[in-house]
């Protein structure tokens, strides 16, 4: 093949070493207590890699979450809820970081720095900054006024400013 596109060969020796750097991740992930919680409505989610900005020593940062391809839910909100412990279904709601979003379409991908939470239990207007540690990141998909009817949960390392991608919507 010419020079401007890659050779069947060549593509099969670029991906089968990312598939298997992916699958490395994911075992490592899941040792470390990375696993997901499951949904209401669907199989168990898997956890996102996070990404520190900073190397060395643990630092305080921001939290980016990142959904995609939400499939007909047009009109709901999404909530990014932060918490300070490993939750679980049934957990109280008290929440360290806060974040909702309206969802506008019926195909929908957004990505947003989780606030902080007022006094009053809503979101804040500033970023929250999140000190060292685990926290679960939750992804929550929910008609106004209603239970959340969609769920999943990503366990994130804050070293430095991170970003969080929830799993893929089928999984939820």
């Amino acid at each position: 093949m010419r020079g401007d596109r890659l050779s069947f060969g060549r593509w099969i020796a670029l991906y089968v070493p990312l598939a298997a750097i992916f699958v490395v991740a994911t075992v490592v992930v899941s040792a470390c207590g990375g696993g997901g919680s499951s949904s209401t409505t669907g199989p168990s989610a898997t956890t996102s890699a996070t990404s520190s900005s900073t190397t060395g020593a643990a630092v305080p940062g921001t939290i980016t979450a990142t959904v995609q391809s939400i499939q007909g839910q047009n009109g709901k909100t999404l909530t990014v809820g932060v918490y300070d412990f490993d939750w679980t279904p049934g957990s109280p709601n008290t929440f360290v970081g806060l974040i909702y979003v309206p969802i506008a379409g019926d195909d929908f991908s957004s990505t947003v720095v989780v606030t902080g939470v007022g006094a009053d239990g809503s979101p804040a207007e500033t970023p929250a900054t999140f000190q060292p540690g685990t926290y679960s990141v939750v992804f929550f998909v929910s008609a106004a006024g209603s239970a959340p009817e969609f769920f999943t949960e990503v366990r994130a390392t804050v070293a430095g400013d991170i970003s969080v991608s929830a799993p893929t919507w089928d999984s939820w």
